[in-house]
């Protein structure tokens, strides 16, 4: 629910001062003599009350978490001080004011890290990597709340924001959006990165119990990962209703791709309780319990399914597929490439169905259809998944237009976490359309290529782009981005392959036909010129006084 409160806030940077030499945590900083040497920045929240009167600075950042758990454990850790600064209030003209605050509490995320684990544990990292204790310890996250000074109250004078909080993240069904008030990179300048906003889409949410009746303790994000944006605050779209905070980033080690880490504001809320007399919604009469995550209707089916790929008794990869039509699937060539032994389609964690393949009568285009053999284990009439629908209307084919995309990609769906199966949602735009005559006997062009910036991530291939506005098909994903030098994956560069071209496909296989495809547009497909560059010689005209 959404706890309306008194409670205000700030936006805030927090600077890491490490020292040489070890220290225990009550060591006064202000004995830390010198130059740091090294010095890392986080994000917190900075809360106050002034009707109780209550105030204090909250992060769930790894770093602050690091240094806090390794002392309360008598592990060594270095000698450290911790700043903050606050934007405006603490700036200047010409001086950034940063003020000591002291440690007042430190409590373990003890089921949101229990959500963690299993992807730790594989191929998976969190970044940023903790300070003081490695990610395998058992409670790597943890609430830190900071003690601001009254100097440093006194020095904020600017109106601080109102803020509500929202311990149930299925409220947001009707709206995944949300924005992310960090101060990432603030060492390298504060005035440029304090107060940074950034928005993304609630992509996945995660359990730490094998039933999907379980509450939802972690949240991953499409929003991009910045460093030092840890511990900032999230909320619900445009609104004042937080909804969390950021934890960082969970990296695939592979280097295919990252999501944003968040910390549900319920599971702060039971750590920041033991911390603090006041914590925000307790002023209130009641609270209500997180909605498990099979109540969640915006996880209902939408038409694309995982599909699993089996080569030989030791290999095997997933992707993605559109359903099209009761009993045909699409999804991309280049799934099965290398040949295959059986491909399967999973409707949820325990009901599959084998599909058997139809062809590509677009030869050169990275697409294929298979039929669904459902046999007697589900009726048409009956089951709930149901056909995707294609978005046909050439109107719809604008730049700028918004998306969603939906695929079973970067994290392995069937992993052993509990969890139902549940594509990765991201929101963007048409960021550029390619239209070409699609085949040699074409006299007419038609978009061939629609370039997307709701993600793409490797396993999404075969997934769907929906129009935001109709919830039809508007492309098949099919591949993403990458730097050819470093190798870096680009979600956001989502190359999809447009649900017109799907449809004259779906047709072409109906009638049976295959007809030769543009080379240009194969040419295009591969990432190469399809155009001749002209250098056209002219002369600047001269300007007439």
């Amino acid at each position: 629910m959404t706890i309306s409160s008194s409670w205000k806030y700030k936006p805030t940077a927090i600077r890491i001062e490490i020292f040489d030499g070890s220290v225990s945590v009550d060591d006064d900083p202000e004995d830390f003599n010198g130059t740091p040497s090294t010095t890392f920045s986080a994000s917190a929240l900075f809360l106050i009350n002034q009707a109780l009167p209550e105030a204090y600075i909250v992060s769930v950042s790894p770093r602050l978490s690091g240094l806090v758990s390794s002392a309360k454990d008598d592990i060594s850790v270095p000698k450290y001080r911790l700043l903050a600064a606050v934007s405006p209030d603490t700036f200047t003209d010409s001086t950034i004011n940063w003020y000591p605050v002291t440690l007042q509490g430190v409590e373990p995320l003890t089921d949101f890290n229990s959500t963690l684990r299993p992807f730790l544990t594989t191929e998976y990292e969190l970044i940023p990597k903790t300070l003081g204790i490695s990610m395998s310890h058992s409670e790597p996250l943890a609430v830190t709340v900071l003690q601001p000074s009254k100097a440093l109250l006194d020095r904020i004078t600017i109106e601080w924001g109102q803020i509500d909080f929202c311990s149930d993240p299925s409220l947001l069904a009707a709206n995944r959006k949300i924005r992310i008030e960090s101060s990432p990179f603030v060492l390298v300048n504060p005035v440029l990165f304090s107060n940074y906003l950034s928005i993304g889409t609630l992509s996945y949410l995660a359990t730490p119990t094998a039933t999907k009746h379980s509450a939802v303790t972690a949240i991953f994000s499409d929003a991009r990962y910045l460093d030092g944006m840890d511990g900032g605050p999230v909320f619900q779209d445009a609104s004042n209703t937080c909804i969390g905070f950021v934890a960082g980033a969970l990296h695939k080690k592979s280097g295919q791709g990252d999501l944003s880490v968040i910390v549900p504001w319920d599971q702060v809320y039971k750590a920041l309780s033991t911390i603090v007399q006041y914590p925000p919604d307790t002023i209130q009469e009641s609270r209500q319990e997180p909605s498990p995550l099979d109540t969640f209707t915006w996880l209902a089916f939408h038409g694309v399914l995982l599909l699993e790929v089996y080569r030989d008794h030791l290999r095997q990869s997933w992707g993605s597929g559109i359903l099209l039509a009761d009993d045909i699937l699409v999804t991309n060539s280049h799934m099965i490439e290398n040949g295959y032994r059986k491909i399967t389609a999973w409707i949820s964690t325990t009901e599959s169905v084998e599909l058997e393949e139809l062809g590509n009568p677009l030869p050169g285009i990275d697409i294929i259809f298979f039929k669904v053999k459902w046999g007697n284990k589900m009726n048409p009439k009956t089951r709930v998944v149901k056909p995707a629908q294609l978005c046909t209307d050439p109107k719809a084919y604008t730049p700028g237009r918004k998306v969603y995309s939906l695929g079973y990609g970067l994290i392995y769906p069937r992993m052993a976490t509990g969890l139902p199966l549940q594509p990765l949602r991201s929101l963007g735009i048409i960021s550029n359309i390619v239209s070409m005559p699609l085949f040699t006997t074409d006299s007419t062009s038609t978009p061939v290529m629609l370039v997307s910036s709701a993600c793409c991530w490797n396993g999404s291939s075969g997934g769907a782009v929906f129009d935001a506005e109709t919830g039809r098909v508007i492309s098949l994903m099919t591949s993403n981005g990458r730097v050819n030098e470093t190798g870096q994956v680009i979600p956001q560069m989502a190359f999809t392959l447009p649900a017109l071209v799907v449809a004259r496909g779906l047709a072409m296989l109906t009638e049976n036909q295959v007809i030769e495809v543009n080379p240009k547009v194969e040419t295009l497909w591969q990432l190469r010129e399809t155009h001749e560059s002209l250098m056209v010689e002219d002369k600047p005209l001269k300007a007439k006084l």
